[in-house]
């Protein structure tokens, strides 16, 4: 039998043939269609204040919305809240702590910059984690003279932009001449 660790060692590109992405609004398309399929049950900017609930069950979900409480008693909750919300709604602590992540987005002159969907970084003098160009997930209604590229980051710096700009030139992935626009998303509860 070979050695398990083998597998881990071998290049991920030999291990897929195909990958499904949507074609049209990108992976936005699953998340569209999963909620027109329960849109008559999702309530969109609404605040959820708290939770009742009883021998282990959460019973009502306390809501604002359109800046009125109300109070709505359900038999299952499927919750996206952060963890530790979540856990002191429910009258117990959980000292979860979060990494935060920056979606850092060039927009880029080029054609495109690689052909590959996603790179990994692990060197730490690299603010990147994660770098995705979009278009090599599907390039229909996409400029042809213009790429996308997002770089997920987890470092602290006091201009991230600027760092990941300054990395990726560093690295002989781009030029700074190549980036023509910028935006950062930040979540805090990476």
């Amino acid at each position: 039998m070979a050695n398990p660790l083998d597998y881990l060692k071998e290049k991920t590109q030999t291990k897929f043939d195909y990958f499904y992405y949507p074609l049209n609004e990108g992976y936005g398309a699953i998340c569209n269609q999963l909620y027109k399929d329960i849109k008559d049950n999702v309530l969109l900017e609404t605040h959820v204040i708290g939770l009742e609930h009883q021998k282990g069950k959460i019973k009502t979900i306390v809501f604002k919305h359109n800046n009125q409480e109300n109070r709505l008693h359900v038999d299952k909750v499927i919750s996206t809240l952060p963890i530790d919300l979540l856990a002191k709604m429910l009258d117990f602590e959980l000292p979860l702590t979060y990494q935060a992540v920056n979606a850092v987005y060039l927009l880029i002159k080029k054609e495109k910059v690689s052909n590959l969907h996603w790179i990994y970084f692990i060197d730490r003098d690299i603010s990147i984690n994660r770098l995705v160009e979009f278009k090599n997930m599907s390039s229909l209604n996409t400029p042809h003279e213009l790429t996308v590229l997002c770089a997920e980051v987890t470092q602290n710096h006091p201009n991230i932009i600027r760092k990941v700009i300054d990395d990726l030139t560093r690295i002989g992935y781009i030029t700074k001449k190549d980036v023509l626009d910028t935006k950062i998303v930040r979540n805090k509860y990476g």
